[in-house]
């Protein structure tokens, strides 16, 4: 794996976990801005999602049983344990979620990655709420195990215009169906990612030239400055403009920073970075029950300095549990399965 692009990730998911912050700290009076800018790390994780997948295919042909199989392998377990977790505790102990129902149909859907309304939080979420955009990856997975078997590079072409003509014809449905679901043009972030990952390889003295760790710099400032700016901005044009553009170029400064004579290394991050997964898919759980013991405990004595003292200390400790949770089970669990099944 890329270092910087390691980075990336950890980067990426510490920002949505500042961003679900927000909803803990509005239960303690908090009226202030959202930060949706926050929210893009989504985006970032998109683009670096269709990078991957097509930076370890490209030189490496790999069938499509292969390709889907270690998907699966990375990807389900995890998701299937935290949410059947979240449903357990919905039944056993529902006051402790603060924005989750459970009955069996919306746990089989979750497990499923079966797009639903949910019955609170009113969009397409599972129980396990980050899981929407778990959605899309499996929607992604497929469309690129549809050509991955491809000799030629031609598959990338068709895979990106496949991703553009899915979307036309879902984005035409009724907004409360899945197909309208699946065509949201966020998917076309995976394009730019599998796009990014061509030029890298295929064209990679692009990435070689002079001055690489100042372009790398400029690039990856110009797109979170874009990320801050556009969504004041232009906030009545589409999320892919919007955060998709700009995250394609932070991806892309990452990229020239890995190019970099001297390259900056950071054994936080790394480990940041490593944990991505867990931290992302763990931490909403991790602040519903910190956030109800940060207002019994600690909110009475801080005042206005929690809407700065909880957000970093929440951030902190998720950082901290999502890296021993990735360290326990995640990494076990993958292990054990790839093994057993690989």
């Amino acid at each position: 794996m890329i270092r910087e692009i390691q980075y990336l990730r950890g980067i990426a998911a510490s920002m949505v976990v500042l961003f679900h912050t927000i909803p803990q700290l509005k239960r303690m009076g908090y009226t202030g801005p959202e930060f949706v800018i926050l929210s893009y790390g989504v985006d970032i994780f998109f683009v670096i999602s269709g990078f991957i997948m097509t930076y370890i295919s490209i030189d490496t042909p790999t069938s499509r049983y292969k390709f889907i199989s270690n998907r699966i392998i990375r990807i389900v377990p995890i998701y299937w344990l935290l949410t059947t977790f979240v449903a357990i505790l919905g039944v056993i102990f529902p006051f402790l979620l603060q924005s989750t129902q459970v009955d069996l149909v919306q746990y089989i859907k979750s497990m499923l990655f079966i797009p639903y309304i949910h019955p609170i939080a009113h969009g397409f979420f599972p129980l396990l709420q980050p899981g929407w955009t778990l959605n899309y990856e499996m929607y992604f997975y497929f469309i690129f195990a549809l050509f991955i078997s491809i000799q030629s590079d031609s598959k990338y072409l068709f895979m990106i215009a496949s991703l553009v003509f899915a979307t036309i014809i879902f984005g035409q449905q009724e907004s409360s169906t899945i197909l309208c679901f699946y065509g949201n043009p966020i998917v076309f972030e995976f394009g730019m990612g599998i796009l990014l990952a061509y030029i890298y390889v295929r064209h990679n003295s692009i990435f070689q030239s002079k001055n690489t760790f100042n372009k790398g710099l400029l690039t990856t400032a110009s797109g979170f400055a874009l990320l801050f700016l556009s969504h004041g901005v232009l906030p009545d044009v589409n999320r892919v403009f919007v955060a998709g553009v700009p995250s394609f170029l932070v991806v892309m400064g990452a990229l020239f920073l890995a190019n970099a004579p001297k390259r900056f290394h950071s054994v936080i991050l790394e480990k940041v970075g490593d944990s991505s997964y867990s931290l992302y898919l763990s931490h909403p759980i991790f602040l519903s029950a910190f956030g109800q013991l940060f207002r019994k405990v600690i909110y009475p004595f801080t005042g206005v300095a929690t809407y700065i003292v909880f957000p970093v200390i929440a951030l902190l400790f998720a950082l901290i549990f999502g890296y021993f949770f990735y360290l326990i089970i995640e990494r076990y669990l993958t292990r054990h399965i790839k093994r057993r099944f690989g």
